[in-house]
């Protein structure tokens, strides 16, 4: 009988480790969906941030404020600046 308690304390200990490693790989399957997910709104956020980027661009240059001599000559002549 005395063979048998160390081979069942060890089973014990192998379950208890398994127990724990199967809790431990949960957790970091849980944080590496967690991971992914922050990923994808990190690249969503990205591409609407480069989009809004390129149209304030655009804006910008088709709204240009002409340059001060320019809007004197429109206040004085309204149709001789054209641009």
């Amino acid at each position: 009988m005395e063979e048998l308690a160390p081979e069942h304390m060890r089973r014990r200990s192998t379950i208890r480790e398994s127990e724990e490693l199967d809790a431990r790989l949960t957790e970091l399957e849980q944080e590496l969906l967690r991971m992914n997910r922050n990923e994808e709104a990190l690249n969503k956020d990205y591409l609407e941030l480069t989009e809004l980027s390129y149209v304030l661009r655009e804006a910008d240059i088709v709204l240009k404020v002409p340059p001060p001599a320019a809007r004197m000559a429109c206040t004085s002549n309204p149709l001789s600046f054209v641009g």
